[in-house]
């Protein structure tokens, strides 16, 4: 092998060398910011599963629960007030009801209910806002919105709309 061909076979190498260190970093990157991705889902999820579970648990007839807080006869009972059903704003009441206690900022306006929570990522500097409202138009919706507040990802948000099932007890 001639001088020549060792410098280019050395350049080469070099070449790839690199191109592959490129390669694995991209590919560490990436892999990082699919775990910031899961951490993200992983608080939302945990988060709607929570008020899941508050709007699920609101207004429910308590004589029908054992300790664990499931229904003894195998379906839940609710006593909305006949208030809240004529004046379809069960979702707004709830909102206003001490459920909700310390759990964000809460905001009345003649349109529009909304309480307002900064949830933290755990392990990284990313706030997630979430924002429960019920519109004038529908006071019975719950509607949720998260927006994830994060400079080095993808702007985001993730909405979902919740009914109130006390409002199928309404006469």
């Amino acid at each position: 092998m001639t001088l020549t061909e060792s410098l280019v076979s050395s350049f080469l190498l070099m070449l790839f060398a690199g191109q592959s260190g490129r390669v694995f970093t991209y590919s560490m990157e990436a892999a990082g910011k699919t775990k910031i991705r899961d951490q993200i889902a992983l608080s939302i999820s945990s988060d709607l599963e929570h008020v899941r579970n508050q709007v699920n648990l609101w207004k429910t007839v308590s004589n029908n629960l054992n300790s664990n807080g499931l229904p003894l006869n195998g379906e839940m009972s609710y006593e909305p007030t006949a208030a809240m059903c004529l004046n379809n704003t069960l979702a707004k009441d709830l909102l206003n009801d001490d459920v909700f206690s310390g759990q964000g900022i809460l905001n009345n306006t003649e349109g529009e209910t909304t309480i307002v929570k900064t949830i933290l990522v755990p392990s990284t500097d990313i706030e997630i806002t979430r924002t429960i409202s019920s519109k004038a138009k529908n006071y019975n919706l719950l509607n949720i919105h998260y927006k994830i507040n994060a400079q080095s990802l993808k702007q985001s948000d993730q909405r979902t709309t919740l009914m109130m099932p006390a409002q199928a007890w309404c006469p």
